[in-house]
């Protein structure tokens, strides 16, 4: 017990010295002791280790990292302890419950190889994602705020993270699965939390070609392996999800749902036993918790494996009830009662309208430039057609996916069911990196001699180069990010434009070919998957990859040399009010009314982001989730707070209403009649004003300190 603890001791003392060099680099060891200490220990109690290779291993580590956490924090926020306690209760059980026998077996000295190597590329895409990695703002706020919170206050509780005082939980993130291993890593490795929160991008980057990689190895073997790393890499770094895949949407995405095909796999290979049974309900109920929403994406999957194995509906059984019960608390802590928001509506393009209706998925924007997916809608329809074939499963994931965002109605049914600004990124979720894997693979047994894998390598780079700069199938590009869907295609049949039409014929076709398969009601024969040569995959990889190479590498380089490029943000909230909000904390933290609108997420936004404090009110975009904490009254009451007609009497009505202790008033913005009143207000004091000297893209604020009760 000692030695254990002495070098749990040993690693953290070095996470701290590693994040004193470099901030990112001390996040990915935080996140390494954080999430991947407790994954392998609990992977190493629970026998999964010893079943699996030491990829698939690694693959697992966001689903075992996560369980292992799950119960310690749900009895920190039910006994309102303080989150270091929580953290060190996960950490030194883990250390005491590692045996390292089973380490040494799995990380034997042949089966080294592989392992590092996708360390090695995990850590190349980190390396890169620095470039790629987006100025705090949007939706990173939120998670900034809420880590800020875990980590500041006494007690932690459900609504003690909210951005309101007594405030309740959001919608999405009720349960803050995902915000407390983050703020383990960021409380090992030091600093601030909201720029620790922004460093995490390299080290959660580096977890994409890991799960990528356990999932394709899984799936069908090394090779796979390495063209599904390469796939879910290069599609991170061409789009904005390199940046962003410390959020939970795009760690789910690209993170989790890998590592549940692991899971899946073996649930469909293996057939008995309860241990992938219970393995895969709880990746179905990381997903609810870590995404609400995105529940409905795992569900299919693992409906999509019943359908070719009926003796496995237990499992589906299982993962909806769980799910189930935790969208059924979800929606008992975070959205009964409270005021009723219309849900936000699909960003235009990203789903086929007609009417004012959504249909489905727009195919402009499942497609988005990705040559390398056309090879898997192909391949998903011959696999499912011909039914005996080794890459049954990948076949299914992925025709199940496609028909859930692309055959007409599921856009109606997803807008109805999570709100059409939900259901615009599910097309994300389609696995199809694995089935343009298993195409390639499939391909290379085909080509056999070295003379036709090369014919075949050079026909795929002209056809992809061709492919990726036809104008009929992508259109120009967007205003947003590269593939974006633009206004430059029109419709061809009806409200469908061709891509449209691609990606619905081959939902609908793959559907009902995975349909026919399931009303067979016989089990998948079982198929020996063949092994597939490394070099000759990684020949075919590189052709097919030829059009998105010449379209999108000079992009790539200029970022990977210059960074990528931040949008402008003006009236952004100085240093100097957040140092002096952080050093003049109270008893507990402190209360700020200050404006909530546009530009720059909002004031009071910004200022929850970045200090220990809670908000009055928030911008109406970022409190949708949140209708039992009225965000609607309170930014009423903000405007009223705010406008020249109130008096004295109904401004300290207000501050008394939310216990107000700080008000920030902009001085760019403000009606000086209204900072007149403050500073004349015998509630009120003026603490700190903004040098004159302040930077164009920032606002010049006033504090003015409550004394009343």
């Amino acid at each position: 017990m000692a030695v254990r603890l002495g070098l749990l001791a040993v690693a953290l003392v070095g996470c701290r010295l590693v994040a004193g060099w470099d901030a990112q680099v001390g996040l990915v060891a935080g996140l390494g002791l954080a999430l991947g200490l407790p994954a392998i220990a609990l992977a190493d109690r629970t026998g999964l280790s010893a079943r699996l290779t030491a990829a698939e291993t690694m693959a697992l580590v966001p689903v075992t990292g996560m369980a292992a956490w799950a119960v310690p924090l749900a009895l920190g926020l039910a006994l309102h302890v303080r989150f270091s306690s929580v953290m060190w209760t996960v950490l030194v059980g883990s250390a005491l419950a590692l045996d390292w026998r089973p380490l040494s077996t799995t990380f034997t000295l042949r089966g080294r190889v592989e392992p590092l190597a996708v360390l090695l590329g995990g850590v190349l895409v980190a390396v890169a994602s620095s470039q790629w990695q987006p100025a705090l703002g949007g939706d990173a706020l939120f998670h900034a705020g809420l880590i800020r919170k875990l980590l500041a206050l006494p007690g932690i509780s459900l609504g003690g993270v909210s951005p309101y005082l007594g405030g309740h939980p959001h919608a999405g993130y009720a349960f803050p699965l995902l915000h407390a291993v983050q703020a383990g890593a960021i409380l090992l490795a030091g600093g601030d939390p909201s720029a620790g929160y922004t460093n995490l991008t390299p080290a959660f980057a580096l977890l994409i070609p890991v799960a990528a990689y356990g999932a394709g190895r899984a799936l069908a073997n090394p090779a796979v392996g390495m063209i599904a790393a390469t796939l879910s890499s290069w599609d991170s770094a061409t789009r904005i999800v390199a940046g962003l895949v410390k959020e939970p949407p795009f760690f789910t995405f690209v993170i989790l749902l890998p590592a549940a095909v692991v899971l899946l796999v073996h649930l469909y290979r293996e057939r008995t036993g309860r241990r992938w049974s219970a393995w895969t309900v709880v990746a179905a109920l990381e997903v609810a918790v870590v995404h609400p929403t995105y529940t409905i994406a795992v569900l299919v999957m693992i409906a999509a494996v019943v359908v070719l194995d009926h003796r496995l509906w237990p499992a589906l059984v299982a993962a909806t009830g769980v799910c189930a019960a935790a969208g059924g608390w979800v929606y008992a802590v975070a959205l009964s009662g409270g005021e009723h928001r219309p849900a936000p509506g699909a960003a235009p393009g990203q789903l086929i309208t007609a009417g004012g209706h959504a249909l489905a998925s727009s195919g402009q924007a499942i497609l988005a430039h990705r040559v390398e997916l056309l090879p898997a809608l192909v391949a998903t329809l011959v696999v499912l057609r011909k039914g005996r074939s080794p890459w049954l499963l990948p076949a299914a994931l992925s025709a199940a996916m496609l028909a859930l965002v692309a055959v007409p109605g599921s856009g109606t049914v997803l807008t109805a069911a999570v709100s059409g600004g939900q259901a615009e990124r599910f097309w994300n979720a389609v696995p199809w990196i694995f089935m343009t894997a298993a195409a390639l693979a499939a391909a290379v047994a085909v080509a056999r001699t070295p003379r036709r894998l090369c014919a075949l390598a050079v026909a795929l780079a002209a056809s992809s180069v061709l492919l990726e700069h036809a104008g009929f199938l992508w259109g120009q590009g967007g205003p947003r990010a590269a593939g974006w869907p633009a206004p430059s295609l029109h419709p061809v049949v009806w409200v469908f434009t061709l891509p449209d039409l691609l990606t619905t014929a081959a939902a609908v076709a793959g559907a009902a070919l995975l349909l026919r398969r399931g009303l067979a009601r016989s089990a998948a024969p079982s198929v020996a998957i063949p092994t597939t040569p490394l070099t000759p995959a990684a020949l075919l990889l590189l052709a097919l990859m030829a059009g998105p190479i010449v379209r999108d590498a000079p992009r790539l380089l200029a970022t990977l040399r210059d960074g990528s490029a931040q949008a402008a943000i003006r009236n952004l909230v100085t240093p100097g009010v957040i140092a002096f909000l952080q050093s003049h904390s109270r008893a507990r933290l402190p209360v700020v009314l200050a404006p909530y609108a546009e530009p720059a997420d909002g004031i009071a936004y910004q200022i929850v982001g970045r200090a220990d404090v809670y908000a009055v009110a928030i911008s109406e975009a970022h409190s949708r989730a949140t209708p039992r904490d009225y965000p609607q009254r309170r930014r009423e009451d903000v405007d009223r707070f705010f406008s020249a007609a109130s008096s004295e009497t109904v401004r300290d009505a207000l501050m008394a209403r939310y216990r107000v202790d700080y008000v920030v008033f902009d001085l760019r913005s403000g009606s000086a009649q209204v900072l007149a009143a403050l500073r004349g207000d015998s509630e009120l004091s003026q603490v700190y004003v903004d040098p004159a000297a302040t930077a164009p893209r920032y606002g010049r604020f006033v504090i003015l300190s409550r004394t009343g009760p």
